[in-house]
């Protein structure tokens, strides 16, 4: 990622602390996933997520070598139908199009 004055630095994924939690709870309603920042304390996340910044492929990657470590042999990744920025991004990566779902609700008020 870029400083101030344009030269790269490494991108720091860790573990959030409890002052991440607002921004957190703002970025998963962003991503089709409303929460609260009560709800997410203690979950792994990237510091100042930046589009375009490469803290997708860092965690990507770090969960991937995790999975590797552990003996598993495939990930499978589940994103909205409507984030089609994040299906090029996993289709880049090297990740293929298993199926495609439809989540149906009914309100019985």
């Amino acid at each position: 990622m870029p400083t101030a004055d344009g030269r790269d630095r490494p991108v720091r994924i860790r573990p959030p602390i409890p002052a991440d939690a607002p921004a957190l709870a703002a970025l998963a309603g962003e991503l089709g996933y409303p929460t609260s920042a009560e709800e997410l304390t203690g979950r792994l996340a990237a510091l100042q997520p930046t589009d375009s910044a490469g803290v997708g492929a860092e965690l990507l990657d770090s969960a991937e070598r995790w999975a590797r470590a552990r003996g598993c042999r495939r990930l499978v990744v589940a994103t909205r139908i409507t984030r089609e920025r994040a299906h090029r991004f996993y289709e880049r990566e090297g990740y293929a199009v298993a199926k495609t779902s439809y989540f149906l609700t009914k309100n019985l008020d």
